[in-house]
C-alpha cells in the first residue's frame, strides 16, 4: 500500500516529493538505531498542557530525529525538520514557539540549536565513557546560553548518578585522563 503525501491531519508528507527519500537515505547511514522515550511522556503535565497536536508531534520528533544526540542539544535547521515532517516553515515555527513557551525546549535562533529541557533527568550518563563523550558534545555547543544550561544539567546528572552509585562527587573515582577533563569542564563552566 503506498503512503499518501498527507494524512488526514496534514502531519506527514513531503513538500518536495522525491528529495525526501534521497535525504532520508543519506541520514539513515549515520543515525542512531534508537532513542529512549519514556511512556510517562503521555502523563507528563508539561506535555499534556500542549494543546496543539502538531507541537506534540514536533516534540516527539525532537526527541527521536536523526540529528538528535546523547546530550539533547543539537543543531537543527528548520529546513531539515520541515523536510522530515513534510511541513511548511510557518507550521514548524508555530509548533516550535509552542514548545518553547511550554518549557519543553530552549532554542537559539542564531545557531539553530535546540536544547531539550530536562534531558539529563531522563537520559543521564551511565558510565565514565558516556560522560566523557557527553562532555565533548557539550563543548561543541555554539550558543553560550544553551552551552551553560547543558553544562550545568550534565554535571548535576553526573554528580547525582555517582552519588546514587556510591561514587565520589569530586571525580577521584575516575581514570586520571577523565579526572583532568572533568576538572577542566567544571572550571570552564
Amino acid at each position: 500500500m503506498a503512503c499518501c503525501k498527507r494524512d488526514a491531519l496534514g502531519l506527514f508528507g513531503s513538500p518536495n516529493g522525491g528529495k525526501a527519500a534521497e535525504y532520508n537515505d543519506r541520514v539513515r547511514a549515520v543515525m542512531r538505531n534508537f532513542s529512549m522515550v519514556s511512556p510517562k511522556i503521555w502523563t507528563s503535565p508539561r506535555f499534556r498542557k500542549i494543546a496543539d497536536v502538531r507541537a506534540k508531534l514536533l516534540f516527539l520528533y525532537l526527541l527521536t530525529n536523526a540529528h538528535q544526540n546523547s546530550i539533547g542539544c543539537y543543531r537543527l535547521p528548520a529546513g531539515y525538520a520541515c523536510e522530515d515532517l513534510g511541513w511548511e516553515p510557518e507550521v514548524f515555527r508555530v509548533a516550535l514557539r509552542t514548545l518553547v513557551s511550554g518549557g519543553l525546549i530552549e532554542l537559539d535562533n542564531e545557531t539553530d540549536e535546540v536544547l531539550i529541557d530536562r534531558w539529563f533527568q531522563h537520559c543521564p550518563p551511565t558510565n565514565s565513557k558516556h560522560y566523557q563523550g557527553a562532555c565533548r558534545l557539550v563543548e561543541q555547543i555554539e550558543a553560550a546560553a544553551l552551552k551553560e544550561r547543558a553544562t550545568a544539567a550534565l554535571r548535576a546528572a553526573w554528580d547525582k548518578g555517582r552519588c546514587d552509585r556510591g561514587s565520589s562527587v569530586d571525580g577521584n573515582d575516575l581514570p586520571a585522563n577523565l579526572q583532568r577533563r572533568v576538572q577542566r569542564f567544571s572550571r570552564d563552566s
